[in-house]
């Protein structure tokens, strides 16, 4: 018996089929949550801010410089919109009068009138 056809056996010993078995599904992969809207995204993204003023040490920083990270903390919280989330890890690297723009953008195309997140940024 040839090398190949040694292997050929040893893999058909095992198993090996030229059609791949069906994964198998559970009840978690048969209902698969729905995407999120981008609507639904921008309104948690706006909503930091309460997110970030119920947390101690948000509450306890006083110079807005040492909240910025906090609230930034708490931007992604419960948003699994891809393209939203793209945008605030884009926004690392981005001056403020950007992410305000992109901000701006996105709050318009959601079709939301206020962003209390915008609000802060032009205090600040």
């Amino acid at each position: 018996m040839t090398k190949l056809s040694s292997v050929l056996v040893l893999v058909g010993a095992c198993g090996f089929s030229r059609h791949a078995p069906a994964p198998a599904t559970t009840a978690a992969s048969t209902t698969a949550a729905p995407a999120q809207s981008l609507a639904d995204a921008v309104r948690l993204v706006c909503d930091a801010t309460t997110r970030a003023s119920n947390d101690p040490a948000f509450r306890q920083a006083q110079d807005p410089a040492a909240k910025a990270p906090i609230l930034g903390h708490h931007l992604k919280d419960g948003v699994t919109n891809e393209r939203v989330l793209a945008t605030i890890d884009a926004w690392t690297n981005k001056t403020n009068d950007a992410k305000r723009a992109e901000l701006d953008a996105l709050t318009k195309e959601a079709g939301l009138t206020t962003c209390s997140l915008r609000q802060i940024w032009e205090a600040n």
